[in-house]
């Protein structure tokens, strides 16, 4: 990973201003990224690149070059600021929850891989990749948490200090609002994929019995 980034902050400084807010930079940081993040994360392809990004406790490359352009400036106005302190803002204000964001039902929802009846059906585990509680087709992260996996990590992470106005009083609304909203997302995966969880359990032990009073 470090040979990754080594190699994406390479001058950063010079054009860290100019990736900011520019999305077809931005991605192709993030494709860049996500290759080392779903290695570190054991995920499929599948996964959104957000999502990954969260999975693997990888702030977004854009948001690293920031916080090394801030090392520099200061150094050449005889400010000392450490690589961990320059990190550390851009860094709480991605991901303001930390490792605790990713608990067992948020990986499952942003991996899509779990007890939705389309990643069943494709291991074998289910008998079709329809919902087997409404009639959806298939049932899978995005039919059961609706904002869908990508959504759902851009919902955990705070804005950056880039994104916020420069009124006081204004960035912590918005970022009381963005925690709100982060801590209300992570509450509904926990219960949704809890009970769903459960219902999924009766399911199969129905199953079961049935293959066992049949054959």
């Amino acid at each position: 990973m470090s040979v990754v980034q080594i190699r994406l902050l390479y001058v950063t400084p010079v054009w860290a201003d100019c990736v900011r807010g520019v999305k077809k930079s931005e991605e192709a940081l993030l494709k860049a990224q996500k290759t080392a993040a779903l290695r570190i994360a054991r995920c499929y392809k599948t996964v959104f690149d957000m999502a990954a990004l969260v999975l693997a406790k990888m702030p977004p490359a854009s948001l690293l070059a920031v916080s090394r352009k801030t090392m520099v400036e200061s150094k050449k106005c005889g400010d000392i600021i450490s690589k961990a302190d320059a990190i550390i803002e851009v860094t709480r204000q991605w991901w303001y929850n930390g490792s605790k964001s990713v608990s067992f039902y948020m990986a499952q929802v942003l991996t899509t891989h779990g007890c939705f009846q389309k990643y069943l059906f494709s291991k074998t585990r289910a008998r079709s990749p329809a919902c087997v509680h409404c009639q959806a087709p298939e049932d899978d992260a995005e039919h059961t948490v609706p904002p869908g996996p990508g959504d759902v990590a851009d919902l955990l992470c705070l804005p950056s200090s880039d994104d916020l106005p420069p009124n006081t009083q204004r960035r912590d609304r918005i970022l009381a609002s963005a925690l709100t909203n982060s801590n209300h997302i992570y509450t509904m995966v926990e219960e949704i994929m809890g009970k769903k969880e459960e219902l999924e359990r009766i399911r199969q032990m129905a199953d079961a019995a049935w293959q066992i009073l049949n054959t």
